[in-house]
């Protein structure tokens, strides 16, 4: 949880005792409802996500103190500065996917079928969303944060801290 020592490239699987958080993972049936990215950049750690006011990247200690997360890590074997600069790129300008959370990701729940589009979903993300896109994860534009957790659970390319 919080006592590990994160590195770039860690995804981060999160909770926190909010109603929009408990709604998110009593509808998705999780214990998490948020996802994001630490990156390290110029030899300090910041998270990346996207949160209602957009893709953002944000200092660790910043992150940590606004948004008070409980957060489990999954580690991925690889990193590589191709991913990093994938995820960079998104952050303060790529705005939240709103229609996506209260609209394709219900339907997509309820049915299996996804109704939005894909080359949209490259314009506005939300956090799991922009965690799937960077690490090109299978339809990464309908993960919820639950489907993030369970791909890097199911993949040998990461290792789950606890």
């Amino acid at each position: 949880m919080e006592n590990i020592e994160l590195k770039s490239g860690d995804i981060l699987h999160c909770y926190r005792n909010t109603l929009l958080s408990r709604i998110i993972c009593k509808f998705t049936k999780s214990k998490y409802s948020h996802s994001a990215l630490v990156i390290e950049n110029w030899g300090e750690l910041f998270v990346a996500g996207s949160q209602y006011n957009g893709t953002k990247l944000r200092k660790l200690k910043d992150w940590k103190k606004k948004f008070n997360y409980t957060y489990e890590v999954s580690r991925p074997d690889e990193f590589t500065t191709e991913m990093k600069k994938k995820a960079v790129k998104k952050c303060g300008k790529t705005p939240y996917d709103f229609i996506g959370l209260i609209v394709y990701q219900p339907i997509f729940i309820l049915t299996g079928i996804w109704l939005g589009n894909k080359r949209k979903n490259k314009k506005r993300m939300m956090c799991s969303v922009y965690v799937g896109y960077v690490f090109s994860m299978p339809k990464w534009w309908t993960d919820s944060p639950k489907a993030i957790q369970e791909y890097t659970q199911k993949s040998h390319k990461f290792t789950n801290i606890k």
